[in-house]
């Protein structure tokens, strides 16, 4: 286990000498720098006609297949000397975990200009005041500079435990850098190289289902190659993508799953996690390790190590870090890690009502509701998107890499520095060539978790048999679902719209159809006062007073703490027979409506028809789909000789049966 904790995989880079020098680390002086890293981690320089790249960190060229900095590093170098946007170009086909410098260098002057991964996963923190001094840990700077802490570190309760404001740290004129933008250490200041074209959308979207697949196989087979592998599953979508991608190696993987408590929100996450891994890894013969969390923390090993993994920086979960560190730090592993796929799912126009333009508003309201009227918060976003503009960046959505740069940049790369004890982590979605391919398909495509699915089934068929995040799997819901609905209407002619009372634009539907049934939404996520959704069908009924309507009715999102934004209506001809708040019941409404008295011309269809609507303005809190409806199926049957009531019948108990009161 390493002396050094809270410094694992880290490296400080200075043009004075390094004051505070760690023991075991390695140091080199080159290019008038001098470089102190951890040996674990791999560093390379050359130099050709006063150019230089110099690489620390890990790095796979997805064209060529090669692998480690010194290959990489001389292909890069190569491509510099061609030109700077030559070197950009190349870089977008470079994955790993790196911190690459490159310039001009000799005796007498130099040129130094700094860039890390495509999501910025090797953390770079630098001096805005000093000679170039840049390091994995901001505390390392501080050390090197001299520097203060400031009182950010209150936000982290306050307002948001994932990250600080901006590009902020802990500590006085200490920075981090920005995916896509490089830091000129000539200039002090960044400079945005990435987005440099338009997204086109793609003619054949297979086509690129297939190149996106592909692009993960492809680097896990090369990563097999020169690694032992380590891969998380659970029971998300995220982790299943990059399961399937080491589908050719399974057999030399070892994979793992925590469970137990993590914090208050994983509670009814993690079990469900454990669950479907243990049925994955069993069925396909994975080598599978069962992490127990609730066990976690109890010896003094695993106390020690949480309190150093705190000491450095903004931590995420150091519980889980110290249980890597107890398994695996002698293993010599690479581990997979499945974060980074949420930036092609629309996370904050999703979850927040947010204007077209990213302005200081918005992101502090991406950052947290809670800081909109806190000065000190929006004077640092100022500055922070005067540094990095989000707007008119080529086509690209402004969200978009505002969550590719900032939180995934800012928070996700801290996150990794609290396992790197543990071992080193590579992302196969860490490259601008398939991100910017992600991104480019359009977003009612990038809804949800079909897309993802899709690449899935290009790499392991066999992996669409377990639901995401849902206990229920193929077969289980085959045999619900063909157990006794052979009667189930096709549902294909049915009309669904939107509309508003407002008199303002329409609201934008999601909508989901099978012949059976289907499923809808709206896409905004805080939908306003009079928005409403119809779906309706038309029914031929021959004979009335001797039949009855069964519709299956769910609504997945259940809260019933917070009811009264959204209800669900079904109404015969229409009138309003059954209301429902859609927070209140989650399970299958079956609903059965008996045609007459609400029906007697047997010459004209009847109308049924389900109504959403909005009845407040909701709350940015990704209401459009809590809103969503399921119309599992609708069956038309004959009265039974057997006595009924003749009333309208409802398994919600919730539902207000108006047709009965």
């Amino acid at each position: 286990m390493s002396k050094h904790t809270n410094y694992s995989r880290g490296y400080i880079i200075s043009a004075e000498p390094v004051k505070s020098e760690i023991n075991n680390w390695r140091t080199e002086n080159a290019l008038g720098l001098n470089f102190h890293f951890d040996p674990r981690v791999s560093f390379d320089y050359r130099i050709k006609d006063g150019q230089f790249c110099a690489m620390l960190g890990t790095a796979l060229d997805l064209d060529s297949g090669d692998y480690g900095t010194s290959l990489v590093t001389s292909t890069l170098l190569d491509a510099f000397i061609a030109g700077e946007n030559t070197l950009f170009e190349k870089l977008d086909s470079i994955n790993g975990r790196f911190i690459l410098l490159y310039g001009t260098y000799n005796s007498d002057t130099s040129s130094i200009r700094i860039i890390n991964d495509a999501t910025g996963m090797r953390s770079v923190f630098y001096s805005t005041t000093q000679p170039l001094c840049i390091s994995s840990h901001p505390d390392l700077v501080a050390k090197q500079i001299g520097a203060s802490r400031n009182d950010y570190g209150k936000w982290l309760t306050e307002y948001s435990s994932y990250h600080l404001p901006g590009n902020s740290t802990l500590f006085h004129s200490i920075k981090q850098l920005v995916p896509n933008h490089l830091f000129d250490c000539e200039s002090n200041k960044l400079i945005r190289f990435f987005p440099r074209e338009s997204l086109h959308t793609p003619d054949d979207i297979n086509a690129t289902i297939d190149e996106l697949a592909e692009i993960l196989k492809s680097q896990a087979e090369h990563l097999a190659a020169h690694n032992r592998i380590l891969c998380s599953i659970t029971a998300g979508v995220d982790s299943r993508v990059t399961l399937s991608a080491t589908r050719s190696n399974s057999r030399n993987v070892k994979y793992f799953t925590y469970f137990g408590k993590e914090g208050e929100l994983s509670k009814n996450i993690l079990p469900l996690d454990k669950l479907i891994a243990t049925e994955i890894s069993s069925n396909l013969g994975l080598d599978h390790d069962l992490i127990d969390l609730s066990e976690s923390g109890r010896s003094e090993a695993s106390k020690k190590l949480k309190s150093e993994i705190r000491t450095s920086h903004v931590t995420h979960s150091p519980t889980v870090a110290a249980e890597y560190i107890l398994r695996y730090a002698d293993q010599n592993l690479l581990h997979l890690r499945s974060n980074l796929l949420e930036i092609g799912r629309i996370f904050y126009k999703n979850s927040f009502n947010l204007p077209r333009k990213l302005d200081t508003k918005a992101a502090v309201t991406c950052y947290s509701s809670r800081a909109e009227n806190d000065q000190q918060v929006i004077d640092i976003f100022d500055q922070y998107l005067n540094e990095c503009n989000y707007n008119n960046i080529e086509n690209y959505d402004p969200y978009d890499l505002f969550y590719w740069e900032y939180r995934m940049g800012a928070w996700h790369s801290l996150v990794l520095l609290e396992s790197d004890s543990a071992f080193d982590t590579f992302i196969l979605f860490n490259n601008r060539r398939f991100l910017s391919k992600l991104l480019s398909i359009p977003e009612p495509l990038r809804q949800g978790h079909d897309l993802m699915l899709e690449i899935c089934a290009r790499n392991w068929p066999a992996l669409q048999f377990w639901q995401i995040n849902e206990k229920t799997n193929i077969y289980s819901e085959f045999k619900v679902a063909s157990s006794s609905f052979s009667d189930a209407m096709n549902l294909e002619a049915a009309q669904i719209s939107s509309s508003s009372s407002s008199g303002t634009e329409k609201p934008a539907l999601s909508i989901m159809r099978s012949p059976k049934s289907v499923k809808f939404s709206f896409v905004d996520s805080a939908p306003t006062i009079g928005e409403m959704i119809s779906f309706k069908l038309s029914i031929n009924v021959s004979e009335p007073e001797d039949s009855f309507l069964v519709a299956h009715i769910k609504t997945p999102y259940a809260n019933p703490n917070i009811p009264g934004r959204i209800e669900y209506q079904v109404l015969i001809d229409g009138k309003k027979l059954l209301t429902a708040d859609v927070s209140a019941w989650k399970d299958t409404n079956q609903i059965v409506i008996p045609i007459h008295p609400y029906h007697t011309d047997a010459k004209k269809a009847v109308d049924f028809e389900v109504r959403v609507n909005c009845l407040r303005n909701c709350e940015p809190w990704n209401w459009g789909r809590a809103a969503t409806v399921i119309i599992e199926r609708v069956s038309l049957r004959k009265k039974p000789v057997l006595p009924g009531t003749g009333t309208i019948g409802s398994s919600n108990p919730f539902a207000h049966l108006e047709a009965n009161t």
